[in-house]
Order: structure tokens, then sequence, then C-alpha cells
């Protein structure tokens, strides 16, 4: 073992200390340069790992291939082998001197193409829930160099929602007062989907939310559920334009439930459109124009007096009835006579 060391001018040759990482690395360029200077180019370039591709995210029961691509540099040195580890556990090795230069190691999880193997690269099928986890690619080289290049990349397996989510529990229509009650449920997949509900395009607060907690199949893809709870209101209602489908549409009540994955650009979006009644307006008090301080038709007013009239003609015509009743009487009674 050689140690530089550098000589402190003020002090004398008797003040010698070791030289830090900086320096020690500034004498062996400049030794270099020297000795490029004399006989031609210094040392050739060493083993490098130009890539490794691991995916970030793969989905279930997808296959694969797995790449760790490399450069021996120009010093000549022979490959040794490839080795690749899944959480530190090799399952594969390519030896280029060995027969067959193919060797594979049980690891779980792991499930190896023997039709997708070569020196940079092997390939993966039928991935599990098991096989995320750390992959790590491993190159070295034989004599005299024995250099060694290690690289790794974590890889998660997942699985996307086939499906928009589903809404029910909705009516088709409302009126002020009445009680909205209804769920929304997430597509399958893992890990599970987030879910939230708008009212009009507003974010809906947690106040109005009923909240379940995920479940699993038996292939472990997990369903959310959240349900939506409140008292219509009339300004839940929007104004909207009428159409040739919908000629009674005068006011509307959206709601929409969003399903998020991992917060990838995939969103999920359903819109129930809940239109109110044409007798919204009429749950409003209604104004009667006429004769100041006449009675409203259908007012209590209106119907005493009805009343007080039909009570007038019953006891004319009664009076009228008894009057020719006693003439008849009297008449018969005279006849007798």
């Amino acid at each position: 073992m050689v140690t530089l060391r550098c000589l402190a001018p003020d002090r004398g040759p008797s003040n010698m200390r070791a030289c830090g990482p900086g320096l020690s690395a500034l004498l062996l360029l400049l030794g270099g340069v020297a000795i490029r200077g004399a006989s031609g180019p210094v040392a050739a370039s060493a083993l490098r790992l130009l890539e490794l591709k691991v995916p970030e995210k793969a989905e279930l029961n997808d296959n694969l291939t797995l790449e760790c691509t490399f450069d021996l540099g120009s010093s000549g040195a022979h490959l040794y082998c490839v080795k690749w580890y899944k959480d530190g556990h090799e399952f594969f090795r390519f030896t280029p001197d060995d027969s067959p230069p193919f060797k594979l190691f049980p690891v779980d999880g792991v499930t190896v193409d023997k039709e997708r193997l070569s020196m940079t690269s092997v390939g993966l099928k039928r991935l599990g829930w098991d096989s995320s986890g750390s992959y790590r690619c491993e190159v070295s080289t034989e004599a005299p160099n024995f250099e060694t290049v290690v690289k790794s990349a974590e890889m998660a397996v997942i699985a996307l929602p086939k499906d928009d989510p589903i809404v029910e529990g909705f009516q088709t229509t409302y009126s002020v007062g009445d009680t909205v009650s209804g769920n929304c449920t997430s597509s399958k997949s893992n890990p599970a989907s987030s879910l939230l509900w708008f009212i009009n395009g507003q974010q809906v607060d947690r106040f109005s939310l009923a909240y379940y907690s995920p479940w699993a199949d038996d292939l472990g893809l997990l369903t959310t559920r959240l349900g939506l709870h409140f008292r219509v209101e009339a300004s839940h209602f929007k104004d909207s334009p009428a159409s040739s489908s919908n000629p009674g549409a005068k006011r509307m009540l959206e709601l929409r439930c969003r399903s998020t994955f991992r917060g990838r650009p995939r969103h999920r979006v359903v819109r129930a459109i809940l239109y109110a009644p044409p007798s919204l307006e009429d749950q409003r008090p209604a104004k009667h124009e006429g004769v100041r301080g006449a009675a409203p038709p259908g007012s209590s007013r209106t119907q005493g007096t009805i009343f007080f009239a039909v009570m007038a003609v019953s006891i004319l015509i009664g009076r009228t009835l008894l009057i020719d009743l006693s003439g008849w009487l009297f008449s018969l009674h005279m006849n007798n006579s």
C-alpha cells in the first residue's frame, strides 16, 4: 500500500502529513498525464453497466422482459457471468464458458420464460402479487481485472380497474325536502381505487358521506364503496335549458362520482342527472291580484260566504214548501166538512 504524503513548505521536511483525497486524485491525474506523454494512452476503459430496464409497475398475470445492458470496456476483459436477483435471492445466471450457459434458481414470485433468455435479458411470465420487489443485475469480469458492477430497481404488480364505477340507489326526480341517498362502487383493482362525490361540480364534504371498508375477492382484487346522503335544498337545483328530449327539465341536480387509481390520469366518471319535478315552482306561495281586501279563491272567507248563501236558499225553499203544504191541508179540511 502506497501512502502519498504532503510536504508543508512552512514547517520543513520533518512535518509530513497524509494527503486528502482531493490532492491524491490530483497527483494521480498529473502522473497519468506524464505517463501518457511518455508512452501513449493510459489504462483502457473499465466495465460499465449502461442501463437496467425494470418496469416500475406491471399488471397482474402479465409477461415482461428485464434488460441489463453493459460495456466490458476496451481493456479486453472477459465476461465471467451475469446474475439476476429478486429481493436478494438469485434466480438466473448467465455464464458464457458453461454449457449450457443458462442456470435457473427457484425464487418465490419469479417464473422465468426459458424461451426468452439471453446474456443481457431475462423473460418473466404470469406475474403474481409476490412478483413485486427489488430486482438486481450484477455483471462480473474475469482476471486480471475482476470487476463487478451492480444496479437494482423496484417493481410493483398492480391490477387496473376495468370499468367505470357503478352509481345506484338514486331517483330520477327530487323535490325540496326529499332525501338523496345512494352509493358509488368502484371497479375491482389492486391497490384499491379512491372515490369522491361531487354535487353540481362541487366536492361533497365528509358530513354527507358514508364510508365503507374495501373488500377483496379470491384473487386479491379490491372493491371500494362511498355512500352519499343529504337533504335536498332549493339551492341544489341549477337552471338548465329545456330540450326536445327533456321539455320539462327546467332545473337540474347533477351528481358525479370520480374514481382515481394510484394518481394516474385514468379517472372514472359517472353522472346521475336528477330533474326537479315540474311542480317545484308550485311549492312557493301563490300571488293573487284583484280588489284590495278580496280573499283569494279557496280561502276560508270565501268558503264561509258560500256556506251562508246555501243556508239562506235552503231556508227560503223550506218556508215556501211549508206554506204550500199548509194551504193544501186547509183545502182538504174544508172539502171534508
